[in-house]
């Protein structure tokens, strides 16, 4: 069978994952959708592009780092702002924005997401 690149329960299921991998994503597809249904982690991974695409970060030179963007659009709902940058420090370490930067980038990802409170 054929896979549906459109199937809207599939497309709900990546546009609401959270912080996960591709190889996560995968896997829990499988174990959700079953194998008739579910989708590689190549194509979970495109289509994820496409319902939530990168947010550009301006000017910041940290906003152009596509890794970083992802990591803290992954986790921005998830955990408090310290929280946040120390494991982006961890993660990173000097490529990951400093406590002000990082703080506008969360405010316009929410922008962005219409999460913004």
């Amino acid at each position: 069978m054929a896979i549906d690149r459109n199937d809207p329960e599939i497309r709900a299921f990546v546009a609401a994952s959270g912080a996960q991998t591709y190889s996560e994503m995968a896997a829990d597809c499988m174990a959700k959708f079953g194998p008739d249904r579910a989708w590689p982690a190549d194509l979970l991974a495109e289509v994820r592009r496409e319902v939530r695409p990168p947010v550009s970060g301006g000017g910041s030179p940290y906003g152009a780092d596509v890794e970083v963007i992802a990591f803290i659009r992954d986790r921005a709902d998830l955990v408090k702002l310290d929280a946040l940058l120390k494991a982006g420090r961890a993660a990173f370490g000097n490529r990951f924005p400093p406590r002000s930067v990082l703080h506008r980038l969360v405010v316009k990802i929410r922008a962005v997401s219409g999460q913004g409170r």
